[in-house]
């Protein structure tokens, strides 16, 4: 009778240890598992067809989106709010201050989508996503001015080279 009582107590203690295990694994495995089963598409931008560009080629913003936007602005490294002068400024760093986005740190910049009353705001992390946003005209096209902003039947996105990319309008 007392080794069919260690027996049953062994069992009820690998069935707890085995449950407990499941759950930790759980627990951990579960934002990968999660991530693993949600669509790249619910992005707005489309960081995959703006990889797929070809160094030099310029494309409207509204190729790379999966739903419509208003405005469209890049935030550099380190930073929160719209910097240049521009009719968009006020408006888009109005709805920034009630945006929550991840810490603006190195590697990692973000675009700025507005549609209506509400913003998105895109994180892109260079390493990871593979794409570095440039800031300056230097060696582009007269027909091409970079901008911090711009409404969306302006804006343009240009693969600079390899993994670099600068939103602007054409002149």
């Amino acid at each position: 009778m007392r080794a069919f009582a260690y027996k049953v107590i062994l069992m009820l203690c690998a069935a707890a240890f085995g449950l407990v295990v499941i759950a930790t694994l759980g627990v951990i495995a579960m934002p990968s598992i999660i991530a693993l089963l949600v669509d790249r598409k619910q992005e707005v931008v489309d960081l995959k067809k703006l990889r797929e560009l070809g160094d030099r080629q310029t494309v409207p913003v509204r190729q790379i989106l999966n739903k419509p936007v208003e405005v469209v602005c890049a935030l550099g490294i380190y930073q929160r709010r719209v910097d240049d002068d521009g009719p968009l400024r006020e408006r888009v760093n109005a709805l920034l201050k009630n945006a929550s986005f991840g810490f603006p740190g190195k590697g990692t910049w973000f675009l700025v989508l507005v549609f209506g009353d509400s913003v998105t705001v895109q994180q892109v992390n260079a390493l990871p996503d593979q794409l570095y946003l440039a800031r300056d005209g230097a060696g582009l096209p007269s027909t091409f001015k970079p901008v911090e902003c711009a409404t969306i039947d302006r804006a343009r996105i240009m693969k600079v080279r390899e993994a670099v990319v600068v939103l602007g309008e054409e002149r």
